[in-house]
């Protein structure tokens, strides 16, 4: 029989028995446990930290698909499935951010990418070529920590390849590491919610355009750039010489190479505040020109230039034809032409290579008219005209101010020789296959609607009109690929 004070024993005795086997089982089951795996610091702008372990990631609702992205040298790069977590649900779990917020990236390395809100909680337009940005915990279907990389920032457009173009139309410029590999941050530990820095945007002073994509630069950013000074000058179609004086800046042909391979052949269009265009093609960029004697003014052949874009004259910002400026620097005290230091650049874009092309003038004066001649002429503000043709707009000059560059007045100006017009000289425009229309000195007499054209719809002309166009309101015969212009009957 069992009395009262021994069965008090038992139940005690059982107890401790369970409490123990309680704690060997709970031990056990502790051991058993899967490790947490990496997980990720999401640090709110008050400080407070939320960690979110990849335990807790497997548990939210996922994005998988397939995936690449362009590197800095226009290479594809990380082909293959990510699987992994929406970015904005992650700063959804630590209470979110405001439109003007950004997120600083921060890899196990040191390495900090920053996005601003657009990025995270993107647009329709936005991500019709972003894609989801998501924080990828797998990589064709290895998980971190054996997937090395792990946890990574990707971005997953329907077209499955986040191209260079796709991250420039897609983060502002003061975001925007140049190409979208930067973007992908590998081993991610932290990602911080911080508000933008009360500092004002310095402006953009210049752009360089080539192909699909744009890069601007602030003063700032030009004179971060390796520089480069020497000693320039040039002589005006008047023949007045200008200079020499001590320039510095950064080399067109930098400034090129920078933004990627540059094809073998090419050109570049250089355009003014006011629209005034210079054109430069290869050679003329890597410093063949046209050189002269800075004392005498002489022809001397070609000569070996550095072609920059200045900003500093004696040391000092340029105080005319700036802040920008055209220079051809020679290290033999070589002058160039003028018509080549284009003032107030604002930008540069890298076009398909200009076949040099000159326009035979044939009158009181007899020379010829040279492809940079022309542009820089017809894309001056004084000179510069368009003309609407059915749906397409043509770009020139007047014929009137070529015919003054050739009969005997102020040529360097393009002055009109007004004290010829009673002998009413015929003018005639010959195409290369020996085409030609003429016009009587009345006709064309400060006539701006009769224009030889360079461009339509804002490009260069094409064959079979290439290189020079006439346009005349209202009448069929047009010429084109013009090669010669002549005055008969001035003398008689």
């Amino acid at each position: 029989m069992v009395t009262i004070g021994s069965q008090g024993k038992l139940i005690a005795v059982l107890v401790g028995v369970l409490v123990l086997a309680g704690v060997s089982i709970g031990a056990i089951m502790l051991l058993q446990q899967p490790s947490a795996g990496p997980s990720i610091d999401v640090i709110n702008k008050d400080g407070t930290r939320q960690t979110i372990a990849i335990s807790q990631m497997l548990s939210m609702q996922s994005v998988e698909a397939y995936g690449a992205y362009e590197n800095s040298y226009g290479n594809p790069r990380g082909n293959g499935t990510y699987k992994g977590v929406n970015v904005s649900d992650l700063i959804d779990l630590a209470g979110g951010m405001e439109s003007t917020d950004l997120i600083v990236v921060n890899a196990s390395d040191g390495y900090s990418v920053t996005f601003p809100y657009e990025k995270v909680y993107p647009s329709l337009s936005i991500h019709e070529l972003q894609g989801d940005m998501i924080l990828a915990y797998s990589y064709n279907g290895t998980t971190a920590p054996e997937w090395e990389l792990g946890l990574r920032i990707i971005f997953l457009p329907e077209d499955e390849y986040y191209s260079n173009a796709d991250a420039n139309a897609t983060t502002p410029s003061e975001y925007f590491g140049g190409a979208a590999g930067p973007q992908c941050v590998s081993n991610v530990v932290t990602i911080e919610i911080v508000e933008p820095e009360e500092t004002e945007v310095e402006p953009s002073v210049l752009s360089i355009t080539v192909g699909d994509e744009t890069t601007g630069y602030s003063m700032s950013e030009l004179l971060a750039l390796p520089s480069v000074t020497g000693e320039g000058g040039y002589k005006k179609t008047t023949g007045t010489i200008v200079g020499p004086y001590t320039y510095t800046g950064v080399t067109i042909q930098h400034l090129l190479e920078i933004t990627g391979t540059l094809p073998v052949e090419y050109s570049i269009e250089a355009i003014a505040s006011d629209f005034y265009t210079t054109y430069f093609n290869r050679t003329e960029v890597e410093g063949a020109l046209k050189a002269y004697d800075a004392e005498t003014g002489d022809p001397l052949g070609r000569g070996n230039f550095t072609v920059i874009l200045a900003y500093h004259e004696g040391g000092e910002p340029l105080d005319h034809g700036g802040p920008l400026r055209i220079v051809t620097l020679s290290e033999n005290g070589f002058l160039s032409d003028g018509h080549y230091w284009a003032k107030d650049v604002v930008n540069i874009t890298l076009i398909d290579e200009i076949e040099p092309w000159s326009l035979e003038l044939r009158g009181v004066e007899e020379w010829n008219m040279t492809h940079d001649i022309y542009y820089s002429l017809a894309s001056c503000p004084h000179h510069h005209v368009e003309l609407a043709l059915g749906e397409s707009v043509h770009a020139g000059v007047p014929l009137w101010t070529i015919i003054a560059s050739m009969d005997g007045g102020d040529d360097d100006h393009y002055l009109f020789n007004a004290t010829l017009l009673s002998k009413n000289y015929n003018v005639t425009l010959y195409s290369g296959d020996g085409a030609n229309v003429t016009f009587t000195a009345e006709q064309l007499a400060y006539n701006s609607s009769i224009i030889v054209a360079g461009w339509v719809n804002g490009a260069l002309l094409q064959e079979p009109d290439w290189p020079l166009k006439l346009i005349v309101p209202d009448e069929i015969s047009i010429l084109g690929n013009i090669v010669r212009i002549e005055m008969t009957g001035w003398d008689d």
